[in-house]
């Protein structure tokens, strides 16, 4: 799927607000879990914390990812101020990843 590859490609080179742009085709088209993830991550690496929730929040609701949206939704929270919700979330997410080191 192309578009995903090459948005994949500009995430890892660092070219978030290009990769963004990628992946957001790429994920209204098919919504793959890694396209909504990178997405969201490319959302949150140029501090667009509330654009980032939106794709978060979408991996929690459709079920594709819920353990990572959580995590990311609840940075996301942190960065916006709102550290009860961040804390609400990070709980949540230990249900769907009781591994994870930084819960």
């Amino acid at each position: 799927y192309q578009p995903f590859y090459e948005g994949e490609r500009q995430y890892n080179f660092g070219s978030y607000k290009q990769a963004k742009l990628t992946l957001q085709s790429a994920a209204a088209v098919a919504p793959l879990r890694i396209a909504l993830l990178r997405t969201a991550r490319c959302a949150s690496r140029l501090q667009q914390y509330g654009e980032a929730m939106v794709y978060y929040d979408q991996l929690v609701r459709f079920g594709v990812a819920p353990g990572e949206g959580l995590v990311g939704r609840g940075l996301a929270w942190e960065h916006l101020g709102e550290p009860r919700k961040a804390l609400s979330d990070y709980k949540a997410a230990q249900l769907y990843l009781p591994d994870h080191e930084e819960l």
